[in-house]
This record gives structure tokens, C-alpha cells and sequence, in this order.
């Protein structure tokens, strides 16, 4: 039995650094001429905001008229590219390396460099990874509004109709990495407690928490929040409430309460 524990934790352990390996040849490409061992580090010890001098999302050439832009695998590979190197997003994704290392899970889907990073005063919590970015893209996968699916694409709309712009908005997970099960536990989302504190670091202008859905909202209690941003919550659009092709939702209150809580997130800001 002994032997088959230690055989365990070594195949841990080689997951690790295999995993560690990827992510700073990752962080090679989006930063040429980082040598491995300063990749390496860059991985393990993320930046904080203070480190960063960011710059302005409205200062990005896209624009965004249209959800579903993802669906274009080369747009994903560049702004996966631009997700490491944009400074708005760079200090957060090196935390997602982080725990994407450290939780041996590879492919962890990144934040996209078109939402406001460190500078947004608006963050949205959902529930784990595998919930919001398609796990089984062989490609890139990235936290987006631009995602090629209909929650995304109900998020793009929402934000577009309630004035949210995507540069006051950061998105995160309240449990950062793949929940074991269909949920994630209680147990999973304390075990993220320190990656929930940096993040938190990362946000200095914090003014509004949106928790989507039944899993943020009833795990928010575990999330060590030390700041004072107005918490708010509602249900994540799915197709249990989105409008069908008349237009009329599907859960009317459902519906109506994501859109009025989007619009307060809006409003909290701007006021």
C-alpha cells in the first residue's frame, strides 16, 4: 500500500510539472524573448496590479456589434495570444496559469483582453470553468462574451441592453478551477480561498459583485471578499428562461430579474 502511495504522488507530482511546463512555454510565446526559467517564475509568482500600468480596453481596434465572434478560430488564437500580453488582463491570467499549475488542469480558459481586467469595477461570478468555456475546444478556450454559445451570447446581449460596457467588467468563477462533480462543494470553493484573495488584489476599483446563478450565490459565503462592492444576484441565462424565437421568455421573472439586476450593476457604476 505504501509503495502505490508513493507511486501516486509521483504521477501528481510529474502532472504538476508537465503542467508547469506548458503554461511557461505558453507564457514564452505571448512574451518573445522571455527565457524558460523567467517564464517559469513569471507562472508561479504573478504580478499584482501595482506592477502594471493598464491600458485602456476602448484603446482594443475591435468592435463588437455581433455575439458569437469566437466561432472564428483564428480571432480566438490571437486574443488568446493577447491575453497574456494585454496589461488590463496579463496580471489575472498569470493567476490562472497559476492555478491551472498547481491544480494539474491544463487548458484552463483565460480571461478575455476585451473585458477591463484589473481596471474593471464590475465583477461577474459564475460557477466553475467547465460551465461557461466549451472544455472540449482542442484550441484556446477563453472567458468571454464572444463565446460561441447561447449563454454568451445572452450575456452579450444583456450587457449591450443594460449599458454594461465589457470595459468595466472582469469575470471569474467561484470555484477557479473544473468542480469534480456537476457542482462544485463547499470543500472546493474554501480549497480556492488564496486564489480568491489574489484575484481580489488585482481589483483596486472594484465597485459591483454579480453573482450568476444558484452555485455563486449559495458560495459566496466561502469567498473571503474583504472589500465593500455591492453584491448582487440573479439567475444565469440558459434556455430554462431565454426568449424563444416569439421573443417572449421562457421564465418571464427569470428573465426580467437578470435584466433589472444588470441594469442596477450599470446604474451602481455610473452613479
Amino acid at each position: 500500500m505504501r509503495g502505490v502511495a508513493l507511486n501516486s504522488d509521483w504521477t501528481e507530482a510529474m502532472t504538476k510539472n508537465s503542467a508547469k511546463k506548458r503554461a511557461a512555454r505558453d507564457y514564452q510565446a505571448a512574451h518573445p524573448g522571455t527565457t524558460f526559467p523567467a517564464a517559469l517564475r513569471a507562472i508561479e509568482s504573478p504580478a499584482t496590479a501595482a506592477d502594471y500600468i493598464a491600458a485602456p480596453a476602448s484603446a482594443e481596434t475591435e468592435h463588437f456589434t455581433e455575439p458569437r465572434r469566437l466561432a472564428d478560430n483564428r480571432l480566438r488564437e490571437q486574443r488568446a495570444q493577447r491575453a497574456r500580453s494585454s496589461k488590463q488582463v496579463a496580471p489575472i491570467n498569470a493567476l490562472v496559469d497559476k492555478i491551472g499549475v498547481e491544480q494539474s488542469v491544463t487548458n484552463m480558459p483565460l480571461i478575455d483582453p476585451t473585458f477591463g481586467g484589473i481596471n474593471a469595477t464590475v465583477l461577474f461570478v459564475l460557477k466553475a470553468p467547465e460551465a461557461d468555456a466549451n472544455p472540449n475546444l482542442s484550441g484556446p478556450r477563453l472567458l468571454s462574451l464572444d463565446n460561441d454559445d447561447d449563454t454568451a451570447q445572452d450575456m452579450f446581449r444583456l450587457t449591450a441592453e443594460t449599458g454594461l460596457d465589457r470595459s468595466s467588467i472582469t469575470a471569474w468563477n467561484v470555484c477557479p478551477f473544473p468542480a469534480e462533480g456537476k457542482n462544485p462543494t463547499a470543500a472546493e470553493v474554501k480549497r480556492s480561498a488564496r486564489y480568491h484573495s489574489e484575484l481580489f488584489s488585482l481589483l483596486p476599483h472594484l465597485q459591483v459583485i454579480v453573482l450568476f446563478g444558484d452555485d455563486a450565490k449559495r458560495h459566496w459565503k466561502h469567498v473571503p471578499y474583504p472589500g465593500s462592492a455591492r453584491v448582487l444576484d440573479c439567475h444565469l441565462p440558459s434556455r430554462w428562461n431565454r426568449p424563444g424565437k416569439d421573443g417572449v421568455p421562457r421564465d418571464r421573472d427569470s428573465w426580467v430579474g437578470i435584466q433589472s439586476t444588470l441594469a442596477e450593476a450599470a446604474k451602481l457604476v455610473d452613479g
